[in-house]
């Protein structure tokens, strides 16, 4: 068992590696797994610089050809790395998905990204690959996977109402594209990550929106005689049916007591109508 560790006591502990032996079989190259190597990358300071790299071992880590265990090195006294060379590697996006229905967007990157060294301005969604025919800045919040490179960005409702509006955008995998800067993302040491611009990268995957809308509330003004319905997210007024909203006196009215509407104007100057 290794176990990386820092000055500062953050450790990572190795779960797997491939081993390589050196012709003199004094030298032991360990070529870390994918999920170690990601994880030594979403602990900073841990291996950021020489000043943060040690390791200790447990006695059943390594043994000799005689079958000797090695020498402990313990957690309280590791040793320090003899040469150190910093990450350089820009993380790279592999994939995206798009889910509509949770309002949410999740990029699957080649390494940890810093959630907190985000720049949203500089992530654009786009209709097609080629040719900005519609482009929007993507604001919201933003979550990490536990290895760190898939990052999870939950759109403001502003921005997803604006999205759904659009009627041309992320409305199928066919019209769900994602371009970028290089400062849009950036991994745990800085290193900015390798832009999308054009082509843009289309969604691996697209999720629809099948959430009913809610109406949240409601105003009436009989002086104007309107009726303004408050939703949960954007509607469509072509397919309203004034018929099928009524009015009552009391929250447990009897059907009979009901006034339904029998026509109405639709006004489309709200935030939540196209």
């Amino acid at each position: 068992r290794q176990e990386f560790s820092n000055a500062s006591g953050y450790s990572r502990q190795l779960t797997s590696n491939t081993v390589s032996v050196g012709g003199n079989a004094v030298v032991l190259i360990l070529q870390l797994s994918s999920s170690d190597a990601n994880g030594l990358k979403s602990l900073p300071p841990l291996f950021t610089d020489r000043a943060y790299a040690f390791i200790s071992i447990a006695a059943s880590a390594i043994r000799d050809i005689a079958n000797n265990s090695v020498a402990t090195i313990p957690a309280s006294a590791a040793l320090q790395a003899t040469n150190f060379t910093r990450d350089t590697v820009a993380p790279q996006l592999s994939s995206f998905l798009v889910d509509m229905n949770a309002g949410m967007l999740v990029f699957n990157f080649t390494k940890p990204i810093e959630p907190s060294l985000i720049d949203a301005s500089q992530i654009f969604a786009q209709a097609t690959d080629t040719g900005a025919t519609f482009t929007v800045p993507l604001t919201g919040s933003y979550s990490t996977s536990p290895s760190g490179a898939s990052v999870a960005l939950y759109l403001s409702q502003a921005t997803l109402n604006f999205i759904k509006a659009n009627q041309t955008l992320f409305v199928s995998r066919a019209t769900s594209f994602i371009s970028f800067s290089s400062s849009a993302f950036r991994d745990y040491v800085g290193n900015t990550a390798t832009a999308i611009t054009s082509p843009a990268l289309q969604a691996a995957i697209f999720v629809n929106d099948h959430t009913a809308p809610r109406i949240t509330g409601f105003d009436l003004d009989l002086q104007q005689g309107q009726l303004t319905l408050s939703t949960s997210t954007v509607i469509n007024p072509l397919l309203t049916q004034a018929t099928a909203i009524a009015l009552q006196q009391s929250s447990t009215s009897a059907v009979a007591s009901l006034f339904y509407l029998t026509s109405a104007t639709i006004l489309t100057n709200v935030a939540n109508v196209y």
